[in-house]
């Protein structure tokens, strides 16, 4: 009996280990990638006209605890003159990066844990991308840079 329960209090510990060690590397990470599943909690808009002519956006939008999460990418981005493409990877991309990754489940996880908002804040500065994984084809990824919109309150 002591034996199971040892084991199992090791199992936990290190499963919450794991768990601590994922979310540092969140926030030591200048990239974030989002890993959107379309799962119930996770929406996409339709590619909907934006401001200028020629231009297009799409929401993602991620509901962790009744708190929209919203990932907005703009299609045909520029810098001066030079047009930003989609960004295509290897799936191996994806093990390769997998400490980076975020998806609803993390968040969720995050979010019972008051972490959530934190890595929100912290992500101000971070590039992330979304990995739309109806996208996945031809053993390739498709990252589109988008921002992330949050309703929490801005910190002082």
């Amino acid at each position: 009996m002591n034996y199971r329960f040892c084991l199992l209090l090791t199992f936990i510990l290190s499963c919450s280990s794991l768990f601590s060690q994922k979310i540092e590397n969140l926030n030591s990470s200048d990239t974030l990638y989002y890993y959107f599943k379309h799962k119930s909690n996770e929406n996409k808009s339709r590619l909907r006209d934006y401001a200028p002519p020629n231009i297009k956006s799409l929401m993602f939008r991620v509901d962790v605890a009744n708190i929209p999460h919203l990932f907005n990418y703009v299609t045909h981005k520029k810098i001066g003159n030079i047009e930003i493409p989609l960004i295509t990877k290897p799936k191996s991309f994806l093990k390769k990066n997998r400490d980076k990754i975020i998806c609803y489940t993390i968040l969720k996880k995050m979010h019972r844990k008051s972490l959530l908002e934190n890595l929100f804040w912290n992500s101000r500065n971070k590039v992330i991308y979304i990995i739309d994984k109806q996208e996945i084809e031809n053993e390739e990824i498709v990252l589109r840079k988008v921002s992330w919109n949050s309703p929490y309150p801005i910190q002082q």
